[in-house]
């Protein structure tokens, strides 16, 4: 089962399950040129089978560590090529310029630097920050700095990671929360850049109830003051002399 991060109280808080890894393995090469019939093996001034056999894998055994090298199943080469957490903040746009610019929609990437789904996201994210910087702003929000509460309560943040969406005008165009498929954050990004309406991939209806509960909440902001001014003291009138 795969990990999960959610927002818990005033803090986020990141639960995993254990991962059973199976491990295949590999094959291994066998020879064997002794007889069968109890003979003694006649002499040869050439290699023997044995000899020729164990050349041969060793050839082949170097050949497949050349190619696994190559294409980075040894080592892991897309893991190898993508930054840690902090590096990506590191490149991303500032919070503040970001939202003072009018001439690029922006992507806003609430993470932890502990959070398991932020760290499998990480390649997506160095993909897609990499590939649309010089069209889309790219901003990562580093939910345990108290400094970014606020913007966490606007975007109504109850789990990580969350990728908020806006166009040029700094309107929410769609949230995302949790683990996206391959390739879907490059996707919507290209469509906010196009301008393409409705993201193709996003959570409508998270949207509209985060929507909703901030729509009541001003409303009974308003309410409550609106009680509070008629519950307010009038003072002494005054009178002028004629």
């Amino acid at each position: 089962m795969r990990s999960s991060c959610s927002r818990t109280s005033s803090y986020v808080a990141c639960r995993s399950s254990p991962v059973v890894v199976r491990r295949r393995s590999s094959p291994s090469c066998r020879a064997s040129a002794s007889p069968t019939d109890g003979s003694s093996p006649e002499p040869s001034d050439g290699p023997s089978g044995t000899s020729l056999a164990v050349a041969a894998c060793s050839m082949l055994a170097g050949v497949g560590l050349f190619v696994a090298d190559r294409t980075g199943v040894m080592g892991g080469e897309a893991a190898q090529k993508t930054p840690p957490l902090s590096e990506l903040a590191a490149m991303a746009v500032p919070f503040d310029a970001a939202m003072s610019k009018t001439s690029r929609p922006t992507v806003v990437e609430f993470y932890a630097d502990w959070c398991s789904m932020c760290k499998e996201m990480a390649p997506e994210t160095f993909v897609a920050e990499t590939g649309f910087k010089d069209e889309v702003d790219f901003v990562m929000i580093n939910v345990d700095n108290p400094k970014w509460l606020p913007e966490m309560q606007e975007y109504g943040v109850d789990g990580i990671p969350e990728f908020v969406f806006l166009d040029e005008k700094k309107d929410v165009k769609g949230i995302t929360v949790g683990l996206l498929p391959k390739g879907a954050l490059s996707e919507n990004m290209k469509a906010l850049r196009e301008d393409q309406g409705e993201l193709p991939f996003v959570k409508n209806a998270l949207l509209a109830r985060r929507e909703a509960i901030k729509q009541a909440e001003a409303a009974a902001a308003a309410e409550a003051a609106a009680v509070e001014m008629e519950m307010t003291p009038v003072g002494p009138r005054a009178h002028s002399w004629e």
